[in-house]
């Protein structure tokens, strides 16, 4: 099973839309989320194919210690990525001894690549129906959807 740690709900848009888009997720667990904005996940997630869950910040290192033990993959923010809580969900889950993946919301780590033109109109298409509330944040910096970038930690 695969699983994003998504801080906010639109950073696993940002950061793995392509794992999504290909069906490669299986849960979405978000830490920071308004009621209003976790509606908005959920939703994403029933049309995009992945179930849901929102977690407090305090239950996150017991939730990876389960995935471990399961042998899931957890996706976790890259620790490039300059938000605080992006910061620290990387720094716990490294401790957790899960098997981690990382991507990229600042769109800064060395592993990021450029869409295609097709993936590109999809994922900007994604954001804006999902979470239009945060519209303005890609249509200032295209970054969040011209570029994607997700690495598996092998060690």
């Amino acid at each position: 099973m695969n699983i994003i740690i998504a801080p906010h709900p639109d950073d696993c848009l940002i950061g793995c839309y392509s794992l999504i888009k290909k069906g490669l997720i299986d849960w979405v667990v978000y830490l920071d989320a308004t009621p209003e904005r976790y509606e908005l996940a959920k939703k994403a997630g029933y049309e995009l194919g992945f179930s849901v869950d929102q977690l407090e910040f305090e239950g996150l290192y017991k939730y990876l210690e389960l995935a471990r033990a399961q042998r899931f993959t957890c996706l976790v923010p890259d620790v490039t990525d300059h938000h605080p809580l992006h910061k620290a969900v990387n720094s716990i889950a490294r401790l957790s001894g899960c098997g981690l993946g990382y991507y990229s919301v600042s769109m800064e780590a060395s592993f990021i690549r450029e869409l295609s033109e097709k993936d590109k109109e999809e994922k900007r298409a994604a954001l804006n129906k999902f979470y239009p509330d945060q519209k303005s944040l890609w249509e200032s910096d295209w970054k969040y959807f011209l570029f994607e970038g997700i690495v598996l930690d092998f060690v």
